[in-house]
């Protein structure tokens, strides 16, 4: 079985969902393939919609990541009609994004251009493609505050209707958590398969410094609501007893949300390599979520991250993340109250973040991509399966 994997991008979510899998089934001899290009020559009908590849395929299995264009719809049938089966591969509820998430405008930028081009002269395409792209009119409204909600709530509504065809049509949805397979996949063509953590990370360590370190590593601008759920409690715990609070990412905005008396010190974002050292950092890493259908659908790859280097974790108490919590890792605050508590304990005592460090490594160590990668080969293989199924139905109708 030879298998195509594209991933939606080179950030965390295409290197957990399908590099990182991809790689070690490499390793191990599987024949996988990884490219975020998704080409395949097609031939067109009048409308401009695909209908056929062109040429005979050299794969089974295609994966897509997060299909959320019209386009990428389309190309499910292409390839399925040539025999290769297609899975869908889903991180987020991308029906549920909150309207201000700075995300939707970079998500999005592909349908905006879509509607653009849709109502515009085609001799004027490049004229609207730096309009749109390089802070243009269309770009300047994404970014500006409630005229953009309700347009970014239409590209919501828009965007998941293709990514549901998508799945709908798909012959796997491979997803990270049980909500995502209810929302995704309800015709039972799924595989759930939680986020896990690369070997290297268990060997991460950070060099020892002064004091203690409370982090939370992210940006407000894609997590609003979120850090607010502390209400106070790791502002307090902080101020009394004289922890430092880091940031790895964009600082802007976090001494508000969290009620901090003291602007965070702020590492800003680093490469992605970098992202479990930096991470190392922290004596005590937070992990605060807004009680949202968007979140209550996350996995807990923050709290396993954060495992695996080493480092005690207080989390909201999201689906995922108490079931990583009932394996061992972190501790869980669903008030003010607690994350008072549970920050303030681990700050004060270093005994207790030690055991909880070590109970966390020895998860993780336990859930890698390394001891797992198989999961997502099996689940591959059952799509193939699945498509031939349906040839064989098909046939004999």
């Amino acid at each position: 079985m030879r298998v195509a994997v594209h991933p939606a991008g080179e950030d965390a979510c295409g290197l957990y969902r399908l590099t990182e899998p991809a790689r070690v089934l490499a390793d191990q001899g599987a024949d996988v393939v990884t490219t975020r290009e998704v080409v395949y020559e097609c031939s067109f009908d009048l409308s401009h919609r695909p209908v056929a590849l062109v040429g005979q395929p050299d794969t089974d299995v295609v994966v897509l990541q997060r299909p959320l264009h019209r386009w990428k719809g389309d190309l499910i049938g292409v390839l399925q009609r040539a025999g290769v089966a297609v899975v869908v591969e889903i991180d987020d509820d991308f029906g549920a994004v909150h309207p201000r998430n700075a995300a939707w405008p970079d998500a999005h930028r592909e349908r905006m251009l879509d509607v653009r081009e849709s109502t515009a002269p085609r001799h004027d395409a490049e004229a609207r493609r730096r309009g749109l792209m390089d802070g243009g009119p269309v770009e300047t409204l994404a970014r500006s505050g409630r005229v953009w909600r309700r347009f970014a709530g239409v590209l919501a509504d828009e965007s998941d209707l293709w990514l549901r065809r998508a799945c709908k049509a798909a012959d796997l949805v491979t997803v990270t958590t049980p909500a995502l397979a209810e929302r995704y996949a309800p015709h039972g063509r799924v595989a759930v398969l939680p986020n896990l953590v690369p070997e290297r990370y268990l060997s991460v360590t950070a060099a020892p410094r002064d004091g203690v370190t409370v982090g939370w590593g992210g940006t407000v601008a894609t997590h609003p609501d979120d850090l607010d759920v502390t209400g106070g409690g790791v502002a307090r715990a902080v101020a009394e007893t004289g922890a430092r609070f880091e940031v790895v990412g964009d600082g802007e905005g976090v001494q508000t949300a969290l009620g901090l008396e003291v602007p965070p010190t702020v590492a800003g974002w680093v490469p992605l390599r970098d992202w479990p050292r930096a991470l190392a950092r922290f004596d005590v890493g937070v992990v605060p979520l807004a009680d949202t259908a968007f979140n209550r659908s996350k996995s807990a790859l923050k709290m396993l991250e954060m495992a695996a280097v080493g480092v005690p974790s207080v989390a909201s108490p999201t689906p995922d993340n108490v079931r990583l919590a009932r394996m061992g890792v972190g501790m869980l605050a669903a008030d003010p109250a607690h994350w008072e508590q549970w920050v303030r304990l681990l700050v004060e005592r270093e005994g207790a973040r030690e055991d909880l460090a070590g109970r966390g490594r020895e998860v993780a160590a336990g859930l890698t991509y390394e001891a797992h990668a198989g999961r997502w080969w099996d689940a591959w293989a059952q799509a193939l399966d699945n498509r031939r199924a349906a040839a064989r139905e098909k046939a004999a109708a």
